[in-house]
């Protein structure tokens, strides 16, 4: 057998068992311990192939297994993040954007995200202190309530909680949302701030103009010396777009196109999809469903066929009624309860085609629950089934509550603290709040607390969720700021609320008495009740302890 058919465990051993020049000089002075030395590097040689092979065919973690049932089939992707969505990105929202629109699942699932982690809007809260030497508290209550009022203006103008609800499908669908800030000449707002929600799209991944500088530009970001985005290449329109088609690119720096997406990689520079872990079950759940419905259409297809004699003539005469009128064919018109006479020799056979087996339905919950999963989002919201047993709902209810509260921060953290601190910082350079200039450049994050408030969800247990709220309360366990905070609902605003209220109902009780007075009747608190007359045939039961 020549070298080279021969196997690597075979080479390595002829190899170690070919005598070197030691071995050879060995031999002269002892052949026992040349030959035992031989030996032993061949053993060696041999138990480490062994070895290797055993290796190779059992892992020590069967994830890593290369076996043939599993391993020789199992082929994944060595790209790294960025150039994964460089080559796969596009194609991943193309499928996301069709299982949006043409998947009730997904649609549910992206809908239903938009509803439960922005609602009717995420608003915020100016927080600012008392400071010694900085503001007042009168001070700060005044600009705190003219901050929210300008905003409340301001936002009206922009419909800025419409386009929160905008960034949040975006977020859905193409796994990230941009928000741009600019300013316009509108005499109308409060202040000239501006805002506007780009198409994920509009920042292609790669250039559209030929010749342009690629230099520090990857997917669609430039980057600074550190590997860090510092701009984005904005495209005038979309692309695709039919109607006016400009590819012009602008350069938008990311102070002023505020970018959210979940960065699940370090160094990951855009956004993927959410749907994309679910897109393969998703459209395997949609062609099953497509195929039963065939197999159901076909099923219902009641088919009749004549054998035997079919001539022409005798059909047409079997087929005339007793009235004379035309012929016809009894056999193309059934209808239960009617009789057809055929002619002699023919018959008629039925079609039997078999349904569809009872398979679809455990199947499709079986699938959901998998895209459930992987989406981090309950089964029972993206199924619209709560016919589960309370606990198991509210547990289902809480797990996907918080996971919608993680993703509440993303777009807080990245987009609404950035455009607040833009906001109060054009309301105090444009004259619309008064403060002292040097005094809030020299205490600008003083002035820049706030919170935003999510929206609260509806109570799945009104009675025991408020008792252990009052529970919690009086134990320390929490605030009333925290508890009301978790509905949606701010505490300051809430006692205004109660104190108006209250100076509302002693009002109205203070002009009802004077009324009543005046009329003679005295005031309302000692106006006595109608007794009825005792019933002289019933005797008077004693009283009970309770009533005396």
């Amino acid at each position: 057998m020549s070298s080279e058919t021969e196997t690597p465990i075979a080479n390595r051993i002829r190899a170690a068992a070919t005598p070197t020049r030691f071995d050879a000089i060995l031999a002269r002075i002892s052949p026992r311990l040349s030959s035992s030395r031989i030996r032993s590097r061949v053993d060696h040689e041999l138990r480490m192939a062994l070895a290797e092979r055993a290796a190779a065919r059992f892992s020590a973690h069967e994830a890593a297994d290369h076996g043939r049932l599993r391993g020789d089939r199992w082929l994944a992707s060595k790209l790294s993040s960025n150039d994964a969505i460089s080559t796969e990105l596009e194609t991943m929202i193309d499928r996301a954007l069709d299982l949006y629109r043409n998947d009730c699942f997904a649609a549910s699932a992206i809908n239903g995200r938009v509803d439960n982690v922005i609602g009717a809007g995420i608003r915020p809260q100016s927080r600012i202190q008392a400071k010694r030497g900085v503001i007042t508290p009168g001070q700060a209550e005044t600009m705190n309530a003219e901050l929210e009022r300008l905003w409340s203006i301001w936002a009206r103008h922009q419909k800025f909680y419409d386009k929160q609800r905008q960034l949040e499908r975006c977020n859905g669908i193409f796994g990230e949302s941009w928000l741009h800030m600019a300013d316009d000449d509108d005499r109308t707002k409060p202040v000239t701030l501006a805002i506007q929600v780009i198409h994920p799209q509009r920042i292609p991944l790669h250039s559209l103009r030929p010749g342009s500088n690629t230099q520090n530009r990857r997917l669609g970001l430039r980057l600074d010396g550190n590997g860090n985005p510092v701009a984005a290449f904005v495209t005038k329109q979309l692309p695709g777009d039919s109607h006016s088609y400009n590819l012009t690119e602008t350069e938008v720096s990311l102070d002023d196109l505020l970018h959210c997406y979940e960065q699940t990689i370090p160094g990951q520079l855009r956004g993927i999809p959410w749907l994309s872990p679910a897109m393969g079950k998703l459209k395997d759940l949609k062609d099953f469903v497509h195929a039963n419905l065939v197999a159901e259409q076909v099923a219902a297809c009641h088919s009749a066929f004549v054998t035997g004699v079919t001539d022409p003539v005798l059909l047409a005469e079997s087929a005339r009624t007793a009235s004379g009128s035309l012929p016809r064919s009894d056999l193309e018109d059934l209808a239960p309860g009617t009789i057809n006479y055929l002619s002699e020799g023919e018959g008629i056979t039925f079609s039997d085609p078999a349904r569809p087996g009872s398979t679809l339905g455990p199947y499709v919950e079986w699938a959901l629950h998998g895209v459930a999963a992987s989406l981090r989002y309950p089964y029972e919201l993206l199924a619209k089934q709560f016919t589960n047993n309370f606990s198991g709902g509210r547990l289902a209810l809480i797990d996907g509550r918080v996971t919608f509260r993680i993703w509440q921060t993303c777009p807080i953290e990245s987009q609404y603290r950035p455009l607040w601190s833009r906001f109060v910082d054009q309301c105090v350079y444009q004259g619309a709040v008064s403060v002292d200039l040097i005094t809030y450049e020299q205490h600008r994050d003083h002035f820049l607390q706030h919170q935003w408030i999510p929206p609260g969800w509806p109570w799945v247990d009104p009675e025991k969720e408020v008792r252990a709220d009052v529970q919690a309360i009086e134990a320390g366990l929490t605030t009333q700021t925290e508890s009301l905070a978790s509905r949606g609902r701010d505490f300051t605003e809430t006692l205004q609320q109660i104190e108006r209220e209250l100076r509302e109902k002693a009002d109205m009780e203070k002009r009802l008495q004077e009324y009543r007075e005046s009329i003679g009747l005295g005031p309302a608190s000692v106006d006595p009740e109608p007794q009825m007359a005792p019933v002289a045939s019933q005797p008077e039961e004693p009283a009970t302890p309770q009533e005396q």
